[in-house]
């Protein structure tokens, strides 16, 4: 069972797209061919009005998305797969991580608890 998450990149928006719907108006006759990208993650079902029970972490470009129970505070460490510690975040609540400073590759993020693999494109 996967979860799949629309990034719209004009707006900057991630949707659930298991929690809510999403619709966009097209303002403009240029064709925008890059401006949503769809990632899935394997990890959860959510429900329709409930929060993110189990944390998610998944990558769209060199963006890091997690998403995790309201009021965790986590230390996240992002490894290559040499295993050196490429990045660090505490954080309280879901956010993104800007990871732009990685090179695409295969990454393990870990909160020391379980650990998610990601792709950087």
């Amino acid at each position: 069972v996967y979860n799949f998450f629309l990034t719209d990149h004009l707006t900057g928006e991630v949707i659930n797209l298991a929690q809510a719907k999403y619709s966009f108006t097209v303002t403009s006759s240029i064709s925008i061919t890059d401006r949503f990208s769809l990632s899935s993650s394997p990890l959860t079902i959510l429900k329709e009005g409930e929060g993110v029970e189990k944390t998610i972490v998944f990558a769209t470009e060199h963006t890091i998305y997690i998403l995790q129970p309201e009021g965790t505070e986590r230390t996240y460490r992002v490894f290559n797969l040499n295993g050196q510690l490429q990045l660090i975040r505490k954080i309280q609540s879901s956010q993104q991580i800007d990871a732009s400073d990685l090179r695409s590759g295969i990454y393990l993020v870990t909160d020391g608890e379980s650990t998610h693999k990601i792709l950087l494109k």
